[in-house]
């Protein structure tokens, strides 16, 4: 069974057309291979990915040291501990451990329907397929985001509990807190009601529910990106907080190592829904990147509409890049393309 995530155009705040911010593939393959193998010792995982020839004529690894830092950080969250659980149920299930596979995403991969497939999980073959652009493509969404790689991850969690907790058992448990909403609710897409669900897509299915709750809960561990303004509606626990209850309660009936991994999840709910960054007050899934090293990728659309030189200044405790427009305001820049200005 295979899981794809999907982002459809006409849905979308903001369509990034992504393009390289540094030169393709800069690091040494040494560099990545070692990167790659501390990875794959301290997660019990396997990454592969493609291989592009350079300006000499030479085959080097066709990621970044940036790319795996992102992976790094994302299933940290989780804990080295629960993703190596994870990782060997599937090498018991399939013979073959949790794999991390990035490939070249293409315009092939954009449906009928406008959605452009950013990640997917393979159930019989263990993978995690995290599409990336290549080179100076542009167009296309990125898929190793911290949101969409603990998002899949969240499709590994929930088929390792559905194997031995029953599929039906636990669609029906989760079903029944979201009394009132159905899903494939055009509406809810749109616009979902953040009691219900933790985003749009959440809103798609029972599958894409669970693993949307599993990433928002561990990314939104963070000030800036804390659920709390969501866990009641008209005075009662909302359903948002009884799936992410839901999640609580399996990691620590399927992951028997499973203390740390609980605590970070349970981060969601104490963490502010707002950060306060020099003046300014931010908040959103944009958010995602605080804490993380510069991603590979600057939504150069977004900078060349507002006038900036590409050339900004990362700022790791906003998770976004920081200039100043033409009038003299500062801005911020988010890797998903939002971005939010304030007087200097």
């Amino acid at each position: 069974m295979t899981f794809f995530r999907k982002c459809t155009v006409p849905f979308l705040i903001v369509i990034l057309m992504l393009s390289l911010s540094v030169s393709a593939f800069a690091d040494s393959s040494s560099d990545v291979w070692e990167r790659t193998s501390q990875l794959e010792q301290k997660y019990g995982i396997f990454i592969e990915y493609p291989f592009v020839t350079n300006s000499q004529g030479q085959e080097v690894p066709g990621i970044t040291l940036a790319q795996l830092n992102t992976l790094d950080k994302a299933l940290e969250y989780v804990t080295p501990q629960a993703v190596r659980e994870i990782s060997a149920y599937y090498q018991q299930r399939n013979n073959h451990r949790l794999t991390f596979a990035y490939g070249f995403s293409s315009a092939s991969m954009i449906g009928e329907d406008g959605g452009i497939t950013q990640a997917g999980f393979e159930l019989e073959s263990s993978r995690i397929e995290l599409y990336i652009p290549y080179g100076g493509q542009s167009g296309e969404m990125a898929g190793d985001t911290p949101v969409t790689i603990l998002h899949e991850l969240g499709h590994a969690f929930q088929f390792m509990c559905t194997d031995r907790y029953g599929y039906d058992q636990l669609e029906a448990q989760w079903k029944s807190v979201s009394s009132g909403f159905s899903y494939g609710n055009i509406a809810s897409y749109e616009s979902p009601d953040k009691t219900a669900y933790v985003s749009g897509y959440a809103a798609t299915s029972f599958p894409e529910d669970f693993a949307e709750t599993f990433a928002y809960g561990f990314v939104s561990n963070r000030d800036g990106m804390g659920l709390k303004q969501y866990l009641s509606k008209d005075g009662a626990v909302s359903p948002v907080s009884k799936k992410l209850e839901n999640v609580r309660w399996l990691l620590t009936q399927y992951i028997s190592d499973y203390t740390a991994a609980e605590a970070n999840f349970l981060r969601c709910i104490s963490a502010s829904s707002a950060l306060s960054y020099e003046g300014a007050r931010i908040s959103g899934v944009y958010l995602q990147y605080i804490g993380f090293s510069e991603p590979r990728y600057k939504p150069l659309d977004t900078i060349g509409e507002l006038g900036l030189s590409s050339d900004l200044t990362w700022v790791s405790q906003a998770g976004g890049w920081q200039g100043k427009l033409s009038n003299g305001e500062n801005v911020l820049v988010f890797p998903s393309g939002h971005w939010g200005d304030w007087a200097a």
